[in-house]
């Protein structure tokens, strides 16, 4: 009986094994996702540090405009880039592995991340300058929160978002090998990059607007994976960003 139990269990151990690296063979985009959840462990574990919660936040007098523009080339910029856009990223990545020679895939996957990644952090510091106007003009941090909120609301509802969104999902011919391979690989990342941008500029702003609050990061990153890679209707996205406003004055 013992020796008949271990034989099950090797044979148990090798099928996972096995199963494992299937996977590992048919999603080469794994590394992303692991890369977001480093992101993700990293910043939640600074989120009770109050220079993260303050970063960009902007008082009645405006003294911390300043200090928002410098929170956007800020050393946490690249993990809460990454934290929030690696997930959608996921998607063009997985696109070009899939087109790339074998032995190129990881390469390919990398330079669209360069050419992704990169655009956000470009946007970074004029999206942190309009949250801090838009903070500077309330006055008041609620209620810049609840105007980001609303602008948000408002895009998600209107037909600009939806043909934005729709070229997210676009395509392009990459060559097989060589320097014209890498181009196209990074073209595509920045060009998947604007798409995203188009389509997500608004969703950014409650983040900003909440300091960066984790509990308003998780769920804007959420909701934008959900009408990305699940169709999730406007009209929803809206309902749950006027919830979103809710949410963060309980748990923000």
């Amino acid at each position: 009986m013992p020796a008949l139990l271990a034989d099950t269990s090797g044979l148990a151990s090798t099928r996972w094994r096995k199963l494992f690296a299937r996977w590992l063979r048919d999603c080469p985009e794994w590394w992303v996702l692991a890369l977001c959840a480093a992101a993700w462990l990293w910043l939640l574990s600074l989120s009770g540090m109050p220079w993260l919660d303050d970063i960009c936040r902007v008082d009645a007098g405006g003294t911390n405009l300043v200090r928002a523009l410098q929170g956007s080339i800020d050393d946490a910029m690249l993990p809460m880039t990454a934290a929030m856009m690696l997930p959608l990223a996921a998607g063009p990545a997985r696109y070009a592995s899939l087109r790339s020679l074998w032995r190129r895939r990881h390469l390919a996957i990398f330079l669209v991340l360069c050419g992704y990644l990169g655009l956000w952090l470009a946007a970074a510091p004029p999206l942190h300058a309009l949250s801090a106007f838009i903070g500077l003009m309330a006055g008041d941090p609620s209620i810049a929160m609840a105007v980001a909120v609303a602008a948000a609301a408002l895009w998600q509802s209107s037909p600009f978002k939806s043909a934005a969104l729709a070229a997210c999902h676009r395509g392009r011919a990459l060559a097989p090998a060589g320097a014209a391979a890498n181009r196209d690989c990074l073209i595509y990342g920045a060009q998947s990059g604007i798409a995203c941008l188009r389509s997500c500029w608004l969703l950014m702003l409650p983040p900003l607007a909440s300091g960066h609050s984790p509990t308003v990061m998780i769920e804007i990153a959420a909701l934008a994976a959900a009408e990305r890679y699940r169709g999730l209707p406007t009209t929803i996205s809206s309902a749950l960003l006027l919830g979103l406003l809710f949410a963060w004055r309980i748990w923000g």
